[in-house]
């Protein structure tokens, strides 16, 4: 195990780019430099890399490169060693400036190449603008793209369309504003989630990722978390994920913002509270623990997805409990065998294929800040660690967030085995949140427990009327 801040974004993990991937960049605000620097970290690792480009690059540009070769013609030998990176384009046009670029089935071809693990392709131009919306003519995407990477400079924020945006005319239109009209960040999302704007061309069994480029201080870090927000909350088909971060920097990615759904487990009888109440629907400042909960989870902006309630016990009572939420419930018919863990393996089998991580919540747990949930998404964000969880003085507690890579070992589990047991085999993966407060380390499975904890968050009356007759 290890604590928060102490392992970042290596730049594949971030794009997730794997051997074989072709991946398209598009849009404005750092394309070459994004590219150059991904082709870059990859050699590093042992990867033979093209880079190359459909449109055009400019010859300054073409200096980032280690090493540059013009294509005479597509059946030119191309072959690369282990470790290196290798810039393709075609001749020199427009007296000289730019290099031109290749057809998009030498691409598709590329791949196959001697030692090419991987080709990065430059899709369409932007005028070194940071934002931009295609012509009819853009972008270039080659039909074996994998993967579609979106690009923005978060400079574009705050400026007027038509002086921060290459085809403002176009983003306008998208967008729904007008040139003379700033750029917020709803306008932007709006034009990168776009069929006709940032994912136009994508092929139809390409995933996506978009960076948002240039981040550099704690504002523009708040202004990216909200378009990041923004964009994941459109649920764009083949949207996997936004990267925040600065290309030109020493550490490029600061976070990688996906999509994370909240799984309630509210499934248990609560025999140990000794009456027929189950702990979920027990009076808590005004409502019920499990409304509580998720009425907090609800307010908590980054996630993008309603909560999911995990039913078992007295279902219906639990339901009407969450009424007007716009809860998603699924009811767990095993909720008596290996209760924890049949909830939990049901609520991730109800998951949509876009979520990346899914935060397992306690139906017992009503102190359940805002600001706890916000830390763990966080976290979860700023580097590649499969688990998080808080942590009060070393001991680990929860919600915890379990990334997509380890739901098939949860969802193998043996019915007589408990989620912990997941968490156990991968220390190495996962991640302590530190919290100034046991709360995440506590849970009500008794009467007096439940009392006690009425009177720490100063609500004496709930332990009155139903309660006093279980």
């Amino acid at each position: 195990m290890h604590e928060s801040g102490s392992r970042s974004w290596h730049l594949a993990a971030a794009f997730d780019i794997h051997r074989g991937d072709i991946a398209a960049f598009v849009g404005g605000g750092g394309k070459t430099t994004a590219m150059f620097r991904l082709a870059g970290a990859l050699a590093a690792a042992g990867w033979g890399v093209l880079t190359t480009t459909t449109t055009h690059i400019g010859r300054e540009q073409s200096r980032l490169a280690p090493r540059h070769l013009v294509l005479e013609s597509d059946v030119q030998a191309v072959a690369l060693e282990a470790g290196t990176s290798l810039l393709v384009t075609g001749p020199l046009t427009e007296n000289d400036l730019r290099w031109g670029g290749v057809p998009s089935d030498w691409v598709t071809r590329a791949i196959s190449l001697p030692g090419v693990d991987a080709v990065l392709v430059e899709a369409d131009g932007a005028r070194c603008l940071p934002f931009k919306a295609p012509a009819v003519h853009e972008p270039v995407v080659p039909p074996s793209t994998t993967l579609l990477i979106p690009v923005v400079g978060i400079d574009a924020v705050g400026e007027a369309t038509q002086n921060a945006a290459h085809r403002p005319e176009q983003v306008a239109i998208l967008a729904g504003i007008g040139l003379e009209d700033p750029l917020t960040p709803e306008a932007v999302a709006r034009v990168l989630v776009h069929r006709s704007g940032g994912l136009k061309g994508m092929p139809e069994a390409a995933r996506a990722r978009s960076l948002i480029n240039k981040v550099e201080t704690k504002a523009d870090l708040a202004t990216a978390r909200i378009l990041a927000h923004l964009m994941l909350s459109a649920r764009a088909e083949g949207l996997e994920a936004v990267l925040i971060g600065a290309m030109a920097a020493p550490c490029p990615v600061r976070e990688v913002r996906r999509q994370v759904a909240a799984v309630v487990l509210a499934a248990g009888r609560s025999v140990r509270m000794g009456g027929e109440t189950p702990k979920q629907l027990l009076p808590w400042k005004g409502t019920t623990v499990i409304r509580r909960i998720v009425d907090t989870l609800v307010r908590c902006s980054a996630l993008v997805h309603p909560p999911l309630v995990v039913t078992g016990h007295q279902a219906e009572k639990v339901c009407s409990a969450l009424s007007e939420t716009g809860t998603q419930i699924v009811h767990n018919p095993d909720y008596e065998a290996g209760e924890m863990l049949s909830s939990l393996q049901a609520g991730i089998r109800a998951l949509d294929d876009s979520v990346s991580g899914c935060l397992v919540v306690l139906g017992d747990q009503p102190w359940l800040e805002l600001d706890l949930v916000e830390k763990l998404m966080d976290a979860y964000a700023a580097g590649p660690s499969g688990i998080i969880a808080p942590a009060f003085r070393g001991r680990r507690g929860h919600p915890v967030i379990v990334d997509r890579r380890h739901w098939p070992a949860l969802l193998a589990l043996d019915s007589g085995l408990a989620p912990r047991h997941l968490l156990q085999r991968h220390l190495t993966d996962t991640c302590l949140v530190p919290v100034g407060t046991d709360s995440v380390l506590r849970d009500m499975d008794t009467l007096d427990e439940y009392r006690r904890a009425c009177r720490s968050q100063q609500d004496p009356g709930a332990v009155s009327g139903e309660l006093s007759r279980a």
